[in-house]
């Protein structure tokens, strides 16, 4: 597989590749039926800078089959900001697999409209003691790597552990 690195970024929250990533591992594919809604918003600390990244998402698969939504992502301290147009989303369990085409950023040398990107989130719950995730997003993959993202349904993009969220919520319903 053949990865460009983007400086900094790749450490913190984004990469480029020309593959998704496939693991033997990983779940079967179980798309989402009619009327599957994930939301979500609010802050993670990226591990290596501890600097925030806040989020903001929302899609919706339809009783035909097929899903809209959008996702924004955000780092200030670079002043980077992106937002995808959502194209699939697959769930299992309380974990859904969200994919889409960069639509709009402000930092067009990084981050290139019209090519892939992908997380997934975790729904731990409501009440105290519950305990949402998302993983970092995937940015400048492919056209078709969002089908075969949200198909395969990978628990790691590029750490096996997904980043606790602060601040906000995530619910799968």
């Amino acid at each position: 597989m053949t990865r460009r690195t983007l400086s900094t970024l790749s450490l913190a929250l984004f990469a480029a590749c020309s593959q998704a990533t496939t693991d033997p591992l990983m779940p079967s594919f179980a798309q989402g039926g009619g009327g599957v809604k994930l939301t979500g918003s609010g802050h993670t600390d990226l591990p290596i800078s501890g600097e925030m990244r806040n989020f903001t998402f929302h899609a919706i698969t339809h009783p035909d089959g097929t899903v809209s939504g959008s996702y924004r992502l955000a780092r200030h301290d670079l002043d980077i900001w992106f937002r995808v147009e959502v194209t699939c989303m697959s769930t299992n369990g309380n974990t859904a697999w969200v994919a889409g085409i960069i639509s709009e950023t402000n930092a067009p040398n990084l981050l290139i409209v019209g090519r892939v990107s992908y997380f997934f989130a975790v729904d731990g719950g409501e009440g105290d003691g519950a305990v949402d995730k998302i993983s970092r997003a995937r940015i400048n993959d492919a056209p078709g790597q969002d089908q075969v993202f949200c198909g395969l349904q990978p628990t790691a993009i590029f750490d096996p552990n997904p980043l606790t969220i602060l601040q906000g919520n995530v619910q799968l319903r």
